[in-house]
């Protein structure tokens, strides 16, 4: 129970993390519009800016989004077996989700790393764009963990919802 507790709290900040790139987001989104159409001057780097934003809001929010079982599932089948099938199969794809996520975030670090070393910047917002490499593969890293406890939780004699 304490564990369930635990990766709660960590998806719910992680979902605040998300919900902050949504209001950010928005109100560049906002600006950007209201400064090219009313002003004439739009916002620079708004779209790098947005798309940047819009990577972490989503590595974010998966947290709570597998925490809360909302994740695309296949289940027609599943129901038909005995328990204790389900659970190994309910393992199984946690340990899938694992992989997936493990394998995503190590190539994302790499790729991050190799940002680094090239120096290589965002032209308009001229700011240097290894920091969000890191940064998504860090909830990339994160969403890992959550499948080793969908995993775990499956083991557990828990029956899916």
């Amino acid at each position: 129970m304490a564990l369930k507790r635990r990766m709660l709290l960590l998806a719910k900040w992680a979902e605040g993390v998300g919900v902050v790139g949504l209001w950010l987001m928005l109100g560049t989104t906002l600006w950007d519009v209201v400064g090219a159409k009313v002003f004439k001057a739009p916002l620079s780097g708004a779209i790098e800016l947005v798309s940047l934003v819009q990577l972490l809001a989503v590595g974010a929010g998966m947290a709570m989004t597998l925490m809360l079982r909302r994740h695309i599932q296949v289940e027609f089948l599943q129901a038909r077996f005995p328990s204790p099938i389900r659970r190994g199969v309910g393992a199984l794809s946690g340990l899938f989700i694992a992989a997936f996520f493990a394998l995503m975030a190590h190539y994302t670090w790499r790729y991050a790393e190799m940002l680094a070393q090239t120096g290589e910047m965002l032209p308009g917002l001229r700011q240097p764009l290894y920091p969000f490499a890191y940064a998504f593969a860090a909830l990339l890293a994160l969403n890992t963990l959550y499948g080793l406890y969908l995993c775990l939780e499956a083991l557990r004699n828990k029956e899916r919802r």
